[in-house]
């Protein structure tokens, strides 16, 4: 990367970084949703009687086998939150390391 390319990608980054880090927050909310949407489920089969194990083994594997979807819906967006945590966290660091590029290149030390 020649020195022209190194600008341009200083004056990229921080809009990739801003699209990153809403992405973080959709990401982050998906997984307060899915933990939510868990929650009331877990609550509605315990409500309606669903859940009638003769000991505690028992109703967690109920529970288990009748919130499976749920359970797949939160494990899914906590892997896409992962994701975009290291996708942000891939770009914070190129362009960091970008400016550090530029200050050897200019003769600044840090």
């Amino acid at each position: 990367m020649d020195k022209q390319g190194i600008i341009q990608r200083l004056m990229e980054l921080p809009g990739e970084i801003e699209q990153a880090e809403n992405d973080l927050i959709e990401a982050q909310a998906e997984v307060q949703n899915a933990k939510d949407d868990l929650t009331n489920l877990e609550g509605e089969l315990l409500l309606s009687g669903a859940i009638d194990g003769k000991n505690a083994e028992q109703r967690a594997v109920q529970m288990r086998q009748l919130t499976i979807i749920e359970r797949q819906n939160l494990a899914e967006a906590e892997q896409s939150l992962a994701g975009s945590r290291a996708h942000l966290n891939k770009l914070q660091n190129t362009f960091k390391a970008l400016r550090s590029v530029v200050r050897l290149i200019s003769g600044e030390v840090a």
